[in-house]
């Protein structure tokens, strides 16, 4: 749940696949995302040669197309 404006809004996660640990040393930029999601995904962590990418919230929610929905 974060803020948008003066409202709240939340977003449903349908599965967790455990928790991962990294460095900000691994931290790369994002080598291959669906287009769909690549506007919220800004860089990714490499950890033994897989690929772990970052969902922004932030952008999310920064987005218009977000927001009108969310409303």
């Amino acid at each position: 749940v974060f803020t948008i404006g003066s409202g709240l809004s939340g977003v449903l996660v349908g599965e967790m696949v455990g928790m991962r640990h990294f460095t900000r040393e691994t931290a790369k930029e994002v080598q291959a995302v669906s287009e769909n999601f690549s506007k919220y995904v800004q860089f990714e962590f490499d950890q033994d040669g897989m690929a772990w990418p970052v969902f922004s919230l932030q952008a999310l929610a920064d987005d218009p197309v977000f927001q009108i929905a969310a409303t």
